[in-house]
């Protein structure tokens, strides 16, 4: 396995980049001090692609991907040649993780290593459990204010 890249050379992949978390992590990507040279960003609407590509400067190249979630063997074929994959934009489809695993694991075979992050937005907070779980539930008061309780 690669042992050290040099950051000014990774690649990322990003999906969510046009939502509220993975246009943060778009954020920070960018205002790294040393930048990833290519950041491309899955998107569908092309019009969304346009405004992303406007955030390219010397150091990074940022790009949509056209395509959407429902393309598995594109997924897994971007997981397989990016060295970061982070993932923002679903939090609960068991296809999406399957395909960028895949994509992953093709890369391993290749003696390639993947940083995977994975997360979602805040919609996961909210639920309608009603109290029924058994362990702490998480809710959301504002962005800013998070706290935990017991189901009662």
């Amino acid at each position: 396995m690669t042992s050290h890249v040099d950051p000014s050379q990774l690649t990322v992949f990003l999906t969510g980049a046009t939502g509220y978390v993975g246009a943060t992590f778009l954020q920070i990507l960018l205002s790294l001090p040393t930048p990833p040279r290519l950041i491309r960003c899955l998107a569908r609407d092309k019009h969304k692609g346009e405004v992303l590509a406007t955030l390219s400067n010397q150091r990074t190249s940022v790009r949509q991907v056209d395509g959407d979630l429902g393309d598995h063997e594109m997924l897994s074929g971007l997981a397989e040649d990016f060295d970061v994959v982070i993932e923002t934009a679903v939090s609960d489809d068991l296809g999406v993780m399957n395909a960028l695993l895949e994509g992953m694991r093709r890369r391993s075979e290749r003696g390639l290593d993947t940083v995977f992050l994975h997360t979602s937005g805040t919609g996961t907070l909210v639920d309608d459990a009603k109290g029924e779980y058994d362990s702490d539930v998480v809710r959301l008061f504002s962005l800013f204010c998070l706290y935990t309780e017991k189901p009662r």
